[in-house]
């Protein structure tokens, strides 16, 4: 699947499809994802599968990292503002 933005949703919940919410199309399509459905045998974990399919770490610190690597640096600011015990003042 193709989708624009890290923080696009690509499925609807049971509830969002009882409510009658669609998902939006999506244009530029520059991300892919994989929709993975799984039907596991009891005790077998699906991060365990997941970890084996992927070759990547599940762990929570690591995927906190890469959702921090997906957020856009901000920008600086167009003009710096001073403060001084008097007041503040934007710094040309």
């Amino acid at each position: 699947m193709r989708y624009d933005t890290p923080d696009d949703d690509l499925l609807l919940s049971d509830a969002c499809v009882l409510a009658g919410k669609t998902l939006k199309t999506f244009t530029k399509k520059t991300l892919k994802a994989v929709i993975l459905e799984m039907s596991l045998p009891p005790s077998v974990y699906a991060t365990m599968a997941l970890r084996e399919i992927l070759r990547c770490s599940t762990n929570q610190q690591y995927q906190i990292g890469l959702s921090e690597k997906s957020k856009p640096t901000p920008l600086p600011p167009i003009v710096t503002v001073v403060k001084t015990p008097e007041g503040s003042y934007i710094d040309y």
